[in-house]
């Protein structure tokens, strides 16, 4: 089975469900894969490197930047579509796809004037509606330019794009939802969620009861952004001290900016729990793990709004591999994982319910400790990217063997 694969994302790309599905997973079952990627920094020449067992073509970045930049860039893109078409009319491909691209439904279309390759889109995150969720928080000129390009994002994308391509691979059954009201059917769509790297052998290790920490630890693991309103759980902590007085909280990632420090530590130090705030700075993904176990529970807060919902958040299902009690707030996706695993809970985005529900954990850990040691087995039967590549591959197969049906009634 050969691919040809135009990706939105920059080479290397840090994406899982890019690297190791498309690099890793999908070789196993005899994938050919070629994607066809731009570079992270500043390229003027197009080369061909490996992103471990996929060939990728990474076309010319310009990282300066300015108008001239802009342009540069523009016209790179430009070039970076054409060796797409390039490729695609010099080889017989069983599966051309795009991911991300808003308009890249439109090339698979044209990629695939010249042969019968399948044709399929991966939507990752909603990016019409990003910009229309931006334009609402945004003034004038930049209000309108953002209106715009959400509108044209729908267009392309929604109204016009998805009906050119013979399947969808969406993030989340939330997002096949969300797709299904532009009237592409529920039945041209495969969701594909976010999983992470574990193996059988990793499932003794992480299965194993947990003894009952001395203190009660809550840990977050992942970026510290602004954007991820971590002072949420610096007021949860605060709350959880008011009867659990020892209780702390760890940041297993980095505040790289002022103002990331300032969000968490400000609140900190307007409610007095600072000394309870632990942030580890940027760890291997080793040693995160590692510290994560240190702590009691795990949680996964995730900021209830539209264009969020349909996402797959990593995080805990990361938590649920290493064998730890989570907690996370009510989500599509994190509610069905939690639901269907029973290793934790699954509270409304509320400071209260998350400091009751952590209380609550703490008071019963004997059995908050032994639902965790549920969470290893069922990663690796439904989120290890291993399973996750098998899905793929066999849902590849299955449109192989109906277009080559189609094909013969022709």
């Amino acid at each position: 089975m050969n691919i040809l694969y135009l990706v939105r994302e920059r080479f290397p790309s840090f994406r899982p469900d890019v690297t190791e599905l498309f690099g890793t997973e999908l070789p196993r079952h005899g994938v050919r894969c070629v994607a066809v990627m731009r570079s992270e920094r500043h390229a003027q020449t197009t080369t061909v490197r490996r992103m471990a067992r996929c060939a990728v073509v990474v076309t010319p970045f310009y990282a300066r930047g300015g108008l001239v930049g802009k342009l540069i860039n523009c016209v790179y893109l430009v070039m970076g579509y054409a060796t797409f078409l390039s490729l695609a009319w010099r080889r017989s491909w069983d599966i051309i796809q795009c991911r991300d691209e808003i308009g890249g439904a439109w090339l698979v279309k044209l990629a695939s004037l010249f042969g019968t390759s399948i044709k399929s889109y991966w939507l990752s995150f909603p990016f019409p509606e990003s910009s229309m969720e931006e334009a609402s928080r945004s003034r004038g000129l930049k209000k309108r330019v953002l209106q715009f390009r959400g509108w044209l994002g729908v267009w392309l994308l929604y109204r016009t794009g998805l009906r050119l391509v013979d399947h969808v691979f969406v993030q989340s059954e939330q997002m096949k939802r969300d797709v299904a009201h532009y009237g592409i059917p529920p039945s041209k769509m495969t969701s594909v969620p976010m999983g992470v790297q574990i193996k059988a052998e990793d499932i003794d290790k992480y299965s194993s009861l947990r003894p009952r920490s001395e203190r009660l630890v809550v840990s977050y693991l992942g970026t510290l952004t602004t954007g991820r309103r971590l002072d949420f759980m610096v007021r949860v902590i605060a709350e959880v001290r008011k009867v659990v007085p020892d209780a702390g909280l760890l940041l297993v990632g980095a505040a790289e900016s002022r103002e990331e420090r300032s969000l968490i530590f400000g609140e900190a130090d307007r409610l007095g729990v600072s000394e309870a705030i632990t942030i580890t700075g940027f760890l291997p993904r080793a040693a995160a793990w590692d510290k994560l176990r240190e702590s009691f529970v795990c949680v996964s807060p995730f900021f209830p709004m539209f264009i969020l919902n349909s996402t797959s958040p990593t995080k805990l299902v990361e938590y649920m591999a290493l064998g730890m009690p989570v907690l996370a707030n009510e989500h599509p996706e994190q509610s069905l994982l939690i639901e269907d695993s029973g290793t934790g809970k699954c509270v409304a985005w509320d400071e209260s319910a998350f400091a009751t529900a952590i209380i609550s954990m703490w008071r019963d850990a004997d059995e908050t400790l032994r639902n965790a040691t549920r969470g290893p087995a069922y990663v690796l039967e439904n989120r290890s990217y291993r399973a996750i590549g098998t899905r793929v591959y066999d849902r590849y197969k299955s449109l192989l063997r109906s277009e080559s049906k189609r094909s013969l009634a022709a």
